[in-house]
């Protein structure tokens, strides 16, 4: 082979690589962007089976004619009887014809799960929510 024609070889396999590598480097792109769709379709079905959970605690309240008091979530303190408790949430009975809701993903690390009918006692420091089960 002639010294032009290696050359015109070498250049051709490299442009080929590049091509290739270019390809693959799209693929990637499209496999993250799918990725990235498919995280924010999880974190929407999420929100979605919490928002409805949480309903569901706020609907039970309700049908119980209590009413549902805001979380203060910087320096609350709660005591009560956990009347209801589903994967997202706790519906606590903290003083006569009033209850709160606390979301389980408020919970810094929940050592023991509550049962309904516990009496538990909730506070929140800085956002950080600890639940206490009475004994």
């Amino acid at each position: 082979m002639a010294p032009d024609d290696y050359i015109q070889t070498l250049r051709q396999i490299r442009a080929e690589a590049q091509v290739l590598y270019a390809k693959d480097c799209m693929a990637r792109i499209e496999l993250d962007q799918c990725v990235q769709s498919l995280f924010r379709i999880i974190d929407h079905q999420v929100d979605v089976a919490m928002r409805a959970n949480v309903s569901n605690l706020t609907q039970m309240a309700r049908d119980m004619k209590l009413e549902i008091q805001d979380v203060n979530t910087q320096r609350g303190r709660y005591f009560g009887t956990a009347l209801c408790i589903n994967n997202f949430g706790i519906l606590i009975a903290s003083r006569a014809n009033a209850a709160v809701i606390v979301q389980i993903g408020d919970t810094a690390s929940l050592v023991e799960r509550p049962k309904t009918g516990d009496q538990v006692i909730v506070s929140y420091d800085n956002g950080k929510c600890e639940i206490k089960i009475r004994a």
